[in-house]
């Protein structure tokens, strides 16, 4: 067996067009109109006249105490360390 025939023999089905289905799909692989997202959730659906219905159940709910007004946003660098009381 020549030199060559080995060579070929290791790389036979690296450069297929099969191998790139194997590989997983990115959005630099796809056609121009793909565009393969960030995984954030849905915040509604599409209608059949193309609007989009905002669902109020898919929104985050961001709770925040308001009957404690003396929270900072930020703590200061100089902060003294918290003690442990027992």
């Amino acid at each position: 067996m020549s030199f060559l025939g080995i060579v070929t023999g290791h790389l036979r089905g690296k450069f297929s067009p099969r191998q790139n289905l194997l590989t997983p799909l990115t959005g630099k692989k796809g056609n121009r109109f793909y565009y393969k997202g960030k995984r954030v959730r849905k915040r509604g659906r599409l209608t059949r006249g193309g609007q989009f219905l905002v669902s109020i159940e898919k929104l985050p709910r961001i709770v925040t105490p308001v009957e404690n007004e003396s929270l900072k946003p930020y703590v200061a660098v100089n902060r003294p360390p918290p003690t442990i009381e027992a």
